[in-house]
């Protein structure tokens, strides 16, 4: 092998060696990034229609409902503490025995208002 074609040969080995480094590197980098580094505590069901679903007896600790739609929803007896329900429609759904405390709610509908004053008597 010629010297001309022997350099050619290390130049290419060698940027073949670093793209694969550099590969490597992004995709730890990339995986470190999307993978464990926020561990998901809750699940989120934001702007969902979710009307006439059974969530009765579910511990939705922490979950988030922002503006989704629950009417008819059933939550009684389920854990919804540190829930997210701001801006959520709540027509007809049944919170009756669910733990809401800490939960977050803005302008809660006139039914969610009873259900409140229901628990707190």
């Amino acid at each position: 092998m010629n010297l001309r074609k022997h350099k050619t040969y290390q130049i290419l080995v060698r940027f073949v060696f670093l793209l694969a480094v550099y590969m490597i590197a992004m995709g730890t980098i990339t995986v470190m990034t999307f993978t464990k580094a926020t561990p998901t505590l809750a699940d989120e069901h934001n702007k969902q229609i979710l009307t006439d679903k059974d969530f009765s007896s579910k511990d939705l600790t922490k979950d988030s409902f922002t503006k989704s739609i629950l009417r008819e929803s059933n939550f009684s007896n389920a854990n919804l503490s540190g829930v997210s329900l701001f801006g959520a429609h709540l027509e007809g759904a049944n919170l009756e025995g669910a733990n809401l405390s800490d939960s977050v709610f803005f302008k809660p509908s006139f039914f969610v208002l009873r259900v409140l004053l229901n628990q707190s008597a």
